[in-house]
């Protein structure tokens, strides 16, 4: 959506202002065990959801960055895998539970001769409680995507094309403090959960955009929840710069501060 959460606010304040719909191309949330997803959690079959899991990687080889040399640099893309490779996890986590609270993370460059990270690992915690993590880099393999939610009442498995939902036999509020069990949770049973009709493509964006444009419909992806992941991006990487947790909403300012000397820096090189 943009390079730093100052300029998504400013674009969504202009689309207010003057009457305008925003869309951003989060595709990903148009995959159909995406959609399932999304509609479990919102229905509450998770229960109060607990923890929140998700590793991904996007392998790079060194000649992907030297084939344009604005790849991995400050001033070209602001950001490493943050910004150019991730967008689509953060979005998914947001997405399927909100805005965190708070995080932690540690942004590294291991492999890669570039300016900005191609590794990050960040520990999250959200308004309810609930705890996670997350894992991304462009410098390691054989690591197939996956999504693990857990909640009081099941658990759910996201991975590319495929979706499994495990549901308690008694929610952990009421099983924990009732049961004879000492060492146990309660038995669980996995349930065939329907995929709707979507592909996940580029097209189901812009099909949903022209359906707003001509008949009111809600934009699967506007400008204010899509501006949720640029703001985990910006505040992992100030973060990881200042060894410090980071709450949100994320300093708008201190983040402005940091990527310019980030760039000033990338330009002195």
């Amino acid at each position: 959506m943009a390079i730093q959460v100052a300029d998504a606010d400013a674009m969504i304040e202009t689309a207010r202002r003057t009457g305008r719909l925003l869309a951003v191309n989060f595709q990903h949330r148009a995959r159909p065990e995406v959609r399932a997803a999304y509609d479990l959690i919102q229905n509450g079959a998770l229960g109060v959801l607990q923890h929140i899991n998700m590793v991904v990687v996007w392998p790079r080889s060194h000649k992907y960055f030297r084939m344009s040399t604005w790849r991995g640099t400050w001033n070209g893309e602001g950001g490493g895998v943050l910004l150019n490779q991730s967008p689509h996890n953060l979005d998914l986590i947001c997405h399927l539970i909100g805005l965190p609270r708070r995080l932690v993370a540690w942004a590294r460059t291991t492999l890669h001769p570039i300016e900005t990270e191609d590794t990050v690992q960040a520990m999250f915690e959200w308004p309810n409680g609930a705890i996670g993590s997350l894992h991304v880099s462009t410098a390691e393999s054989g690591q197939p995507e996956r999504i693990e939610i857990l909640g009081t009442a099941g658990r759910l498995e996201i991975v590319a094309g495929g979706l499994r939902f495990d549901r308690f036999d008694q929610d952990l509020r009421e099983f924990f403090p009732t049961t004879e069990e000492i060492y146990s949770g309660p038995r669980q049973q996995s349930v065939e959960t329907p995929l709707p009709a979507m592909t996940g493509s580029h097209n189901d964006i812009y099909t949903n955009v022209y359906a707003a444009i001509r008949e009111g419909a809600q934009l699967l992806a506007d400008g204010e929840s899509a501006r949720m992941s640029l703001e985990v991006a910006n505040a992992i990487t100030l973060s990881s710069r200042t060894d410090a947790p980071v709450d949100f909403p994320i300093d708008r300012t201190a983040y402005a501060q940091l990527l310019a000397a980030l760039q000033a820096e990338s330009r002195q090189v």
